[in-house]
């Protein structure tokens, strides 16, 4: 099981695991979040996952 660490800092979101995590933005008017998931590779470290772009309906 992964234990992940959570932080809304203003519009910044971040979530912190051993083989993931993600860092994403929230937008002026907090109807878009843009973010990206990355996976933690033994051999190369931090490699791009996920492009994430959630919008408000």
């Amino acid at each position: 099981m992964e234990v992940f660490v959570v932080a809304l800092k203003g519009r910044r979101w971040s979530i912190q695991g051993k083989t993931v995590r993600f860092s994403g933005s929230f937008d002026a008017q907090k109807n878009r979040l843009k973010g990206l998931w990355e996976l933690n590779e033994s051999k190369s470290g931090w490699q791009p996952w996920i492009k994430l772009e959630l919008v408000r309906a």
